[in-house]
């Protein structure tokens, strides 16, 4: 369960580094980036996209919830018999 609190942990972080990161990425040095960053943020297209990663990281982590119970469960049968 330690492990499982650690992924979380790790996938809250690296997501909250992203959406933190993406604010900041129009200072960058490349003209294209900068254009395409531009773009997406004038267009409102960013926030969806960041929405819909952020949603895609929940679905892992709760399947991979699910999983680990399940796993436990079963492990636990065979550890009876």
């Amino acid at each position: 369960m330690n492990k499982l609190k650690a992924i979380i942990f790790t996938i809250g972080l690296s997501s909250m580094n992203f959406l933190i990161a993406g604010e900041t990425a129009v200072s960058g040095t490349n003209a294209v980036s900068d254009a395409a960053t531009n773009m997406l943020r004038g267009n409102a297209k960013f926030n969806v996209v960041a929405t819909v990663l952020v949603l895609i990281f929940i679905g892992i982590v709760l399947y991979l919830i699910r999983l680990d119970r399940k796993m436990t469960k079963l492990e636990k049968q065979i550890n009876q018999k």
